[in-house]
């Protein structure tokens, strides 16, 4: 996918999240939660029914379901799933499975059964988290036949992953912390974070780390499959890090199915750095998909067995756009070539290139900065530039080594000198 397919690509999601709010606007009822009488499962009743009760609003075609500012709900037993398309505005509310309470996914959207009734939901501003689902089916949040939109959001400890999508329609994911996530015990497919089977995602301004799955095919990141029909998977400005899994494709990994078609992974100006497999392909592991890498950053990824950073077995592996792979003179990669826009930097160590701890550098995620010096500086012109602002928000096109020629920086993030200690001491990433 080029610069130009990548704009279309988002440009179309953007059209598609343009057309549900006018929808909502012409059509939508508000449904207050107060958590006393209106509940977030009564207010999901209520949208999906289109009628009032439990002290809930009656729903109208498109709802807006609006949650308590910086509330917890704790589910001691499952929520509605979410049929009817609905957003809701958590305002920093915090969802979570209550940890006595049997298995079950904090939010289902979707079902088998209404596979022609295809919902959209816009999740913005929540915290979800405490979920548990067995065979990798999303412990945090599971969507069927369906559209998601997460925006500022963070999605963290949960078991059987943080998100499974199958089918998916035009989802995005935007600015949102993916962390701390694992795969259920025993779990045959999918992964510890983030699992995508057919359908289409982008994923924007977003950073998914420490997620850890023993899956049998492994993917801590993200799990993508052909499984159920054609995977378009976007991932730009973006950081996936110190992920490990004791199989296969640590940060990225691509699994065919029975009967593959064909799926397409376009990952543009981010960052895979310190993701750990136990068997191979740390960085990305290709079973048969076409990758586009683009800008990016994926250097001090480790594999037990072959591929510390690459290793691609089938479908292909695009390079040659100012990529930075490897270090020590090591492009770690296997199945793969290389381009001569592409660099396999000479410093001994990963430190020499990019800040191996995750600091809050601006924007709505945590990312990792450049290392002063960096060869991953300036190495792009800007007429070449593949995106105007990097994962922070701050714009592309910087003289960040000094020499007077401004460039773009390789990877998610321009390059920031920080002066200020006292702002440069990290990004709080829920933890356990």
């Amino acid at each position: 996918m080029n610069k130009i397919s990548v704009q279309s690509f988002q440009q179309t999601a953007l059209a598609a999240a343009l057309l549900l709010e006018l929808t909502t606007a012409a059509q939508a009822a508000t449904i207050t939660v107060d958590n006393v009488n209106c509940t977030l499962a009564n207010a999901i009743n209520a949208a999906n029914t289109d009628t009032a009760g439990n002290g809930c609003a009656a729903g109208n075609g498109v709802d807006v379901i609006e949650l308590p500012s910086n509330s917890t709900i704790t589910l001691t037993e499952p929520m509605p799933a979410i049929i009817n398309s609905v957003t809701i505005n958590a305002h920093g509310s915090t969802i979570v499975r209550d940890a006595n309470a049997a298995d079950f996914s904090v939010i289902q959207l979707g079902s088998l059964a209404a596979i022609n009734n295809q919902p959209t939901i816009v999740l913005n501003d929540v915290t979800v988290t405490g979920g548990s689902r067995g065979n990798n089916y999303g412990g945090g949040i599971n969507a069927i036949n369906s559209t998601l939109i997460l925006n500022d959001s963070i999605i963290t400890n949960n078991m059987g992953g943080a998100i499974t999508l199958s089918g998916s329609i035009d989802s995005v994911i935007n600015r949102t912390i993916i962390s701390d996530n694992q795969s259920s015990p025993g779990g045959t497919y999918y992964g510890g974070a983030l699992s995508i089977a057919s359908g289409t995602l982008t994923i924007q301004q977003s950073t998914i780390t420490n997620n850890t799955s023993n899956s049998g095919l492994g993917g801590a990141g993200i799990y993508a499959s052909d499984y159920g029909g054609p995977l378009n998977l976007s991932i730009i400005n973006s950081t996936i890090s110190n992920n490990a899994t004791t199989y296969d494709g640590a940060g990225i990994i691509h699994y065919v199915s029975a009967t593959p078609t064909s799926s397409l992974i376009t990952i543009q100006n981010s960052t895979l750095i310190n993701n750990q497999s136990g068997g191979e392909g740390g960085g990305i592991y290709n079973d048969s998909a076409d990758f586009i890498i683009s800008q990016s950053l994926i250097a001090g990824n480790n594999a037990t067995l072959n591929g510390n950073e690459i290793l691609s077995t089938g479908g292909s592996i695009t390079l040659n756009d100012y990529n930075l792979i490897g270090f020590n003179n090591n492009n770690g990669s296997s199945g793969v070539t290389l381009g001569a826009t592409d660099t396999v930097p000479a410093e001994p160590n990963l430190s020499d290139i990019i800040d191996t701890t995750l600091a809050d550098n601006g924007g709505a995620t945590p990312t990792h900065n450049l290392a002063e010096g960096s060869p991953a500086i300036d190495a792009i012109a800007p007429a070449n530039c593949a995106t105007a602002v990097d994962q922070t928000g701050h714009t592309r096109g910087n003289d960040g080594d000094g020499d007077t020629v401004s460039g773009c920086d390789i990877g998610a993030v321009e390059f920031q000198l920080i002066v200020d200690l006292i702002f440069s001491d990290g990004f709080e990433i829920p933890s356990n």
